[in-house]
């Protein structure tokens, strides 16, 4: 455990300053501190892993059985940060298509925002005439990110992402 960073008491878990997030095609890294961690966790994979085509409920459920085994092998030093950010790339690829069902205040989306654009396309994967078809990018991409960052959000108890710079390695 990263004794700076501080603890909070509570089964080994410690509050983090900024926990960053670098989502790409084919993984997820996730570091703060002096912890990191590259899960399996790309946009493509679940792609692949969840849904060939229009995701289905059943496909979406099996999705975050995936991804919330993967978000537990980092939940303890992961969660409950004082910020979170998100690479620009995997940040756009989600929200510039879709700025209706995701409004982006300074380059921050909430979790609440995560949450209500997750239920709309939720219900369209299961029917809901309301709901209407919808997609949150050109591909389904878009879709997997937004799962993933959804996941992310409510189970490690993230507030909000903040779109961050890409790095060029």
């Amino acid at each position: 455990m990263n004794g700076a960073n501080g603890a909070n008491g509570a089964a080994g878990m410690h509050v983090a300053s900024e926990l960053r997030l670098d989502l790409s095609a084919r993984a997820l890294s996730v570091s703060v501190g002096d912890h990191s961690a590259t899960l399996a966790l790309g946009w493509s994979r679940m792609d692949s892993f969840a849904w060939p085509g229009e995701p289905k409920a059943a496909d979406i459920e099996c999705a975050i059985d995936h991804i919330e085994d993967a978000l537990q092998s980092v939940a303890t030093w992961a969660s409950a940060p004082e910020s979170a950010s998100l690479n620009a790339d995997a940040f756009d690829k989600l929200v510039a298509p879709h700025t209706a069902l995701l409004p982006v205040n300074g380059g921050t989306l909430t979790r609440e925002v995560l949450e209500s654009a997750f239920r709309t396309w939720a219900e369209a994967a299961q029917g809901s005439v309301t709901a209407g078809r919808v997609r949150f990018g050109a591909t389904s991409q878009g879709d997997a990110i937004l799962l993933l960052l959804r996941e992310i959000a409510h189970h490690w108890d993230i507030p909000r992402l903040t779109r961050r710079a890409n790095v060029e390695s």
